[in-house]
């Protein structure tokens, strides 16, 4: 359930994910509407139907957003569920995961194609 932030900006709380030595680690996404209506998805959490569905509510989901090394556990169902959304990850999820096609880097001073 998406729970208001900001303006334009919902948080939504995921399952724990089990991280190095059996931790727990707690998982939350950032779903932000942009000034032309479409969303971008900034970590996406565990897919649900239900999810899903309340965001598409919000507008057409653009970016599907992995920000670091650790934010990708779930990507790849949220690019089947929305093969246009533009997928943006930091370089080093490239190699580690294979399965996916990057559109678009982050790196330390923005982005890049």
């Amino acid at each position: 359930m998406l729970q208001p932030f900001g303006p334009e900006i919902w948080l939504s709380d995921g399952a724990p994910i089990m991280a190095a030595l059996g931790f727990h680690y707690p998982t939350r996404m950032a779903v932000m509407r942009l000034l032309d209506g479409s969303v971008a998805i900034w970590s996406p959490t565990a897919l649900t139907p239900e999810g899903l569905e309340e965001i598409q509510q919000l507008g057409p989901i653009y970016a599907l957003i992995a920000p670091n090394g650790l934010h990708h556990m779930h990507l790849a169902d949220w690019v089947r569920a929305c093969p246009d959304a533009e997928v943006v990850a930091v370089p080093s999820l490239e190699k580690k995961r294979r399965d996916l096609l990057i559109d678009t880097f982050l790196t330390a001073t923005g982005y890049s194609l």
